[in-house]
This record gives structure tokens, C-alpha cells and sequence, in this order.
């Protein structure tokens, strides 16, 4: 079968098509395409690290199409240990993980190398839920394959690293673009279940937030301040992948919602580029954006309250974080 990027289900067909540049068993998804391989990972200071055997399973979307594949490595105890035991990353004190994705340094998007590195580590200076990374060197089968750089998978196992959370405690969505034939916003359950985070939606459809009493019932559902700061880095970076796509929230099962960054491929790319235009967009023409995935932005926009506390957060994060020499210190 064959993965409908557009309609989100498996069409019947070969695995390789010569006419389909979107076919091969690299496009494939699930545990059912994992297959085993053996990882070695080495310090260069002093060859501490891990040698186990894994799962492994292709990683990224229109990445697939390229060479340089992105990957991911599932510890399983069928495979001989349920996890990755080894202090990969300096910007946190976790030693031990259940899932590891290597991306290669350059994609599909022109240019691109550093920026998701980069986004990835203002994310995590701001105090966003952002997967931790480090540059390495990467060998297949012995031969030199590159630059890639090592991460975090943003998962319920991320919430369990970093929250101590079960991962049948935690609600995750993620958005993957607009369905080109329907023009819906494309939500997918990455753990749990979306039943609140689509009812907030709906919501949203009809409410008036300039009034403080509707805005302070979804104050309840939803962590403003974290999604204030989310707003500003997104539109700081001016990522042209987002919002529908390359979108995260999560929450504990009747908490807030919160809001979760990565995959900043396509950040810092354009200097005149309309991000907050991208941001409020209202149409549904944009495979990358539409009224849907902008609707919660765009409704609290209508509270003055918000407009204040998002303007003066704004100026607060460019004074400190997001200043040049913030930014370069935390690299």
C-alpha cells in the first residue's frame, strides 16, 4: 500500500512506483515497518556512550525523498534494553531515553542546516517544551554519511523524561497540515485522545473573547503564557512551516493545554517574510496554514488583556532571550 499525504490513509498499490516520486517502503509508517539494527554511539572525548540493539524506523515527511533520511531509534526490551541509557545532551541532566531521532543537517528547504538546531535551543532558553539536540557525525554500515543531529523524540515519553508523567496520563495532538480536499486542518492523536482540544476549537468558532468572562473561561483550558511565548518564537523565527503544520500541544488528562515547539527546518529563511500575516491567516489555500490553526491566536487577539500581556512579553523576550548575544550564548 501507498500513504495519501492529502487524504491521510493507505491506498491500495505497489511499494515503488518509477511514476511516484512519493512512493518506496521509505514512506511507509508504523511499528510494522520498524525493523532491527545495532547503534553505537561515541563521546569524543572519552568513547563513553551506548552499543545496543534497536528498532529503527525511517523519520520525517517529504525528508523521506531525500538521500540523507532522517531516523529513529525505539529501545524495546525485546531488543535487549527498554532504553538509552547515556547523558547525550549538556542542556539537560536526563541520562535516560526511550526514543532518539537523528535528522540529517540538510533538507528539502533551501538552505537549511542549523535552523532547527538552532530554534530548537531559543525554545528550550524561553522555557518551552522543545527536544534537547547536539551535532554528530553519523556512519551507516561503516560508511560516512554526515552531519546529522541527534534529539529527543517530542512524545508522551518526552513527558515522561521530563514531567514524570505516565504516557496514559498525557493528551497529545499534532497538526499536519491542511487535507487538500476537504481544506480542514489536519489534527492527528500522537497519544491519548483530541476530544477537549477539538471541543475548545469549536468553541472558538462562535466566541467572543473581548468579553473577560469568556476569556477567563479559556484561561481554564488553555496555559496563556506559555502560548504567548510559543506565539512569539514562532513568529520571531519566522517559521514558513506553521502553524497548521509542525503544530504540538499537550496537556494531563483535564489540565491546560500547553504547547510544545519543534521541527524549525523552515525557520529563519526569509527576512521579509509575513509571519504574522502566516500567523492570522484565515483562508484555507495554504497547505501550511489556514483559519483553523490560526483561530486560537486570532481570538485571543480579541482580548485587550491578552493584546497587552502578549506586547509586553514581546518586549521583555527581545531585551533577554531573543537578543543577539542571548541567543549566541545559549548555542
Amino acid at each position: 500500500s501507498l500513504f495519501d499525504y492529502n487524504t491521510g490513509i493507505m491506498v491500495p498499490g505497489a511499494l515503488y512506483d518509477p511514476e511516484d516520486e512519493n512512493s518506496g517502503n521509505y514512506f511507509q509508517h508504523g511499528r510494522e515497518w520498524e525493523r532491527l539494527c545495532n547503534v553505537e554511539f561515541y563521546e569524543p572525548e572519552d568513547n563513553s556512550g551506548i552499543n545496543q540493539l534497536c528498532g529503527l524506523r525511517t523519520h520525517g515527511n517529504r525528508t523521506r525523498k531525500s538521500s540523507a533520511k532522517g531516523m529513529k531509534f525505539y529501545a524495546r526490551e525485546e531488543y535487549g534494553k527498554k532504553r538509552f541509557k547515556h547523558h547525550f545532551f549538556n542542556t539537560t541532566s536526563i541520562k535516560s531515553f526511550k526514543h532518539l531521532v537523528l535528522k540529517p543537517y540538510s533538507i528539502l528547504w533551501p538552505y537549511v542546516g542549523v535552523q532547527d538546531y538552532v530554534a530548537s535551543r531559543m525554545a528550550l532558553n524561553m522555557g518551552l517544551e522543545a527536544p534537547n539536540s547536539r551535532p554528530v557525525v553519523v556512519y551507516l554500515n561503516g560508511e560516512y554519511w554526515g552531519i546529522y543531529f541527534l534529539q529527543e523524540k517530542l512524545d508522551d515519553h518526552y513527558l515522561e523524561d521530563h514531567f514524570g508523567l505516565e504516557p496514559e496520563q498525557c493528551n497529545i495532538v499534532s497538526g499536519n497540515g491542511i487535507n487538500g480536499f476537504t481544506k480542514e486542518w489536519n489534527l492527528e492523536v500522537e497519544s491519548g485522545e483530541d476530544v477537549g482540544f477539538r471541543q475548545m476549537l469549536d468553541g472558538l468558532e462562535e466566541a467572543d473573547l473581548s468579553d473577560d468572562a469568556n476569556y477567563a473561561s479559556l484561561s481554564c483550558l488553555v496555559d496563556v503564557d506559555n502560548f504567548i511565548d510559543y506565539q512569539i518564537l514562532e513568529i520571531f523565527i519566522a517559521n514558513k512551516d506553521w502553524p497548521a503544520k509542525n503544530f504540538r500541544c499537550w496537556q494531563t488528562k483535564d489540565s491546560q493545554w500547553r504547547f510544545a515547539f519543534f521541527d524549525g527546518d523552515a525557520t529563519m529563511l526569509d527576512s521579509v517574510y509575513d509571519v504574522l500575516g502566516n500567523a492570522t491567516y484565515v483562508g484555507n489555500n495554504l497547505w501550511h496554514t489556514g483559519g483553523q490553526s490560526t483561530l486560537l491566536f486570532r481570538r485571543l487577539m480579541e482580548n485587550d488583556d491578552f493584546k497587552q500581556r502578549f506586547k509586553r512579553r514581546v518586549d521583555e523576550l527581545c531585551a533577554m532571550v531573543l537578543q543577539y548575544d542571548s541567543i549566541n550564548a545559549c548555542l
